[in-house]
């Protein structure tokens, strides 16, 4: 038993020399660092902020997403639910790992940023330049040995690009004492979106005055107490998140919000320059009863912004001059005494938002008298070429559809129609039965439509000169069946036979011409007043190629 036990010894000592000296051998392979596997991100994920970038290194995710072999689909599957979050150093266990490192080049200068715990994400500031960065990160023990490293490349948004945005300007609306700011539809484009916007300013007490506008959708704000005439800074920060483009293309926000500020100079106006900027009530009419030439009533369109009151000076029948004072709320004035064929007058009186100071326009000569509009109760119209049955037949089979006189019906669901093939120049020709002064006309079709017009001309006189014409009278008291009848066959051989294509010398000059350029009626307010007998509305062309056709559907005549 002895021998055993002393064989073996001897047995044993080579080897236990041998194990004595195992890292001679390797010690001239050996670095300076003892490298470890590590347990960051293979591929971590940059998130891009303002002057800064934040890397996600790990992130824990429920046992149900294990499964998923490569992290980048994990992340690009359940990204920012409330599965995913960054855990802290205490939940994170890398064996002896002890700090986490993050290396980078700014220009030749190597930067090295030491945190000192195990991190599941890391945040870098002062990324100044603009350009894509690459970051080495690992982990050192307390010996500081280092784990693997991973890369991360991003490029932050720095203030480089913030200086190449530039602030939608807003439209401003001056009054004498304040400025409203505002946009379109919203401040954010297609590379940022609005947050928040905060203005200051000093008053005309030099009180500083402080607001905040929240709402994207049609932002406006308003400056008050800045004194008539006034130039003052306005003082603007925008907060705003950058939009940047993907490796996909698609623009994503960046993770930061960025500052814009800018200074805007609020002028406001002098009183001279708010009442001109501003539009005197519109009136709708302003016509005589045809029962009582001596009372005028005008309509008024709605309101101007701010407006007061407004007030009408006319003259009476004994030369004097009266003034009537209207409210912002009254729809329409009365004026009793009038003398016809004078020019009424009205001034409008506007108090600013954000004061109660009154500021009053000038008389203004209304463009026209007060004006009498004819009862088109008698009169009768033909045309050039028949006409072209259209329309509503519940009057007869062509007596509401494309007849002339529907011109008179006071309905823009009828009206004349031209027939396919009538030659130009094509018009209506119309008997007002006496002679009257013209001083307006309005050619009428619906607001949405444009009756094929091209050029459109008026003619008055006394003088038609086209033989074979016999004026006809309309008994406006007969059976409408009889009268129809009657008229019909009187305009058909009419229209065939008499009505020229050349205009009659004796017809003179246009009193009014236009070339049509939008939809609906057109008022003619003649500059020297025409009397005659005879209105005709001449069409020499249309805009269209398929036809000759030409659509009025009513005609309003006007005099003083």
């Amino acid at each position: 038993m002895k021998r055993i036990i002393y064989f073996l010894t001897i047995m044993m000592l080579p080897a236990l020399y041998s194990c004595s000296n195992q890292y001679d051998n390797i010690d001239q392979y050996a670095t300076d660092e003892t490298v470890y596997i590590g347990t960051f991100y293979e591929y971590p994920s940059v998130k891009i902020g303002y002057n800064r970038v934040e890397i996600d290194l790990l992130q824990y995710f429920p046992l149900e997403y294990w499964y998923v072999d490569d992290i980048r689909d994990l992340i690009n599957t359940i990204p920012g639910t409330t599965s995913v979050y960054r855990p802290s150093p205490d939940e994170i266990y890398m064996g002896k790992a002890r700090k986490t490192i993050v290396e980078y080049y700014e220009g030749d200068e190597l930067r090295r940023i030491v945190f000192d715990s195990v991190c599941s994400w890391v945040n870098i500031e002062n990324l100044t330049s603009s350009k894509i960065y690459v970051f080495t990160i690992y982990s050192e023990d307390e010996f500081g040995n280092k784990s693997v490293p991973v890369e991360a490349t991003g490029r932050p948004f720095t203030d480089e690009e913030l200086a190449g945005y530039a602030f939608p300007l807003p439209y401003t609306i001056a009054t004498p004492s304040t400025m409203d700011f505002r946009w379109g539809d919203s401040i954010s484009s297609s590379i940022y979106k609005f947050v928040d916007l905060d203005y200051s300013y000093t008053d005309r007490n030099d009180s500083l005055r402080k607001g905040k506008l929240t709402s994207d959708v049609r932002p406006s704000f308003s400056v008050n107490e800045l004194g008539t005439g006034n130039v003052v800074p306005i003082k603007v920060r925008c907060r705003l998140i950058p939009l940047i483009e993907d490796v996909n293309g698609v623009r994503i926000p960046i993770i930061d919000t960025v500052v814009m500020e800018r200074m805007f100079d609020a002028k406001t106006a002098t009183a001279e320059e708010y009442i001109n900027a501003r539009a005197l009530r519109p009136i709708q009419s302003a016509l005589l009863d045809e029962n009582n030439l001596t009372r005028a009533t005008v309509k008024w369109n709605g309101t101007s912004d701010h407006l007061a009151w407004t007030e009408v000076r006319y003259q009476l029948l004994d030369g004097t001059w009266t003034v009537l004072r209207v409210d912002n709320r009254q729809g329409e004035t009365v004026c009793e005494n009038v003398m016809r064929g004078v020019a009424f007058q009205i001034r409008c009186a506007y108090t600013p938002p954000g004061t109660t100071d009154e500021y009053i326009s000038e008389w203004t000569n209304h463009m026209t008298p007060f004006l009498l509009e004819y009862n088109r109760r008698d009169w009768t119209a033909v045309s050039r070429g028949r006409f072209h049955p259209w329309g509503d037949d519940n009057a007869g089979p062509e007596w509401v559809g494309g007849h002339p006189m529907t011109v008179f019906d006071g309905n823009f669901q009828s009206g004349w129609h031209t027939r396919l093939g009538t030659p130009f120049p094509q018009y209506l020709l119309i008997d007002m039965k006496s002679t009257k002064t013209v001083s307006k006309v309005v050619v009428g079709n619906k607001s949405d439509e444009d009756g094929y017009w091209n050029h459109l001309e008026l003619y008055v006189t006394d003088d038609l000169s086209i033989p074979g014409y016999t004026p006809y009278t309309v008994d406006w008291d007969e059976d409408p069946t009889l009268r129809q009848d009657r008229f019909l066959t009187w305009h058909h051989d009419m229209a065939n036979n008499h009505l020229p294509g050349e205009i009659p010398a004796s017809w003179g000059a246009p009193v009014a011409q236009v070339q049509v350029k939008k939809y609906g009626s057109h008022t003619f307010d003649l500059a020297q007043y025409k009397a005659g007998r005879y209105l005709i509305v001449l069409f020499p062309d249309n805009k269209i190629t398929y036809g000759t056709y030409i659509n009025v559907r009513e005609v309003n005549v006007f005099g003083d």
